[in-house]
């Protein structure tokens, strides 16, 4: 077994791994949200179905997109051995085609191992949303909405946050985390270095997280400063 193939399961053991573990407290963290049982308007639902249906839009392109870039290195193997060895040693290029397939088969393997974890994920996510969308209030709502239709196609699929009369939910590595806005004790937004937001928060289920986009930054401001008389804009 060569190298590369030794490389190639390597990576297939630890993505599965980190997958797995990503996909476990998703789930632990998003069974803690209840569901209502109320007749949903019919704003809110024709907005739940189209949600609905970006996220199977978006899971398609992500899906199709996985798969071609994991068989780069299958690809760009298979050009360099015909292009290098090819004809005057063939024994070399059978060896290294036979490393090839294997390589391309783990790597189709890590694809859809990833792509189903990382869907149900997302499902989950969306589950989350549909859940806590009916539940606010007629200005959250509306709040969410405007803040919502600013967002990039990702962001308006899976949108960070959402945030209702005292509580920011926060999209986080496919965990949802609950902050009570009068538990924040101290909030700051910074720069960072290679893009986004640096969100430090000085709260007992969450110290950081960042953000993509200003107005994520923005839709969190306008709550925080207003539903936390401790803290005032600097």
């Amino acid at each position: 077994m060569t190298p590369i193939t030794i490389m190639m399961i390597l990576i297939f053991v630890i993505t599965f791994s980190l997958l797995l573990f990503l996909g476990i407290k998703s789930v632990s963290s998003l069974k803690k949200i209840k569901t209502t049982n109320n007749l949903i308007p019919k704003d809110r639902q024709l907005f739940l179905e189209n949600k609905l249906k970006l996220h199977k839009k978006v899971t398609w392109i992500f899906s199709i997109f996985i798969i071609i870039a994991l068989q780069f290195p299958f690809i760009f193997t298979v050009y360099e051995t015909y292009t290098t060895f090819y004809p005057k040693h063939i024994d070399v290029v059978q060896e290294r085609m036979v490393d090839s397939y294997i390589m391309a088969g783990i790597m189709f393997i890590v694809s859809l191992v990833f792509i189903v974890i990382f869907y149900l994920m997302l499902r989950l996510m969306i589950k989350a949303q549909l859940a806590l969308i009916p539940q606010l209030s007629d200005i959250d709502y509306k709040n969410f909405i405007d803040y919502s239709s600013r967002l990039n196609i990702m962001d308006k699929a899976y949108p960070p946050l959402i945030i209702d009369d005292q509580t920011i939910y926060v999209f986080k590595a496919g965990r949802v985390v609950e902050i009570n806005i009068n538990d924040i004790q101290s909030y700051s937004v910074t720069n960072g270095i290679k893009g986004g937001y640096h969100v430090k928060i000085k709260h007992p289920n969450l110290k950081f997280f960042i953000l993509s986009s200003k107005h994520s930054v923005d839709y969190l401001n306008d709550a925080i400063y207003s539903k936390n008389s401790r803290l005032t804009r600097s």
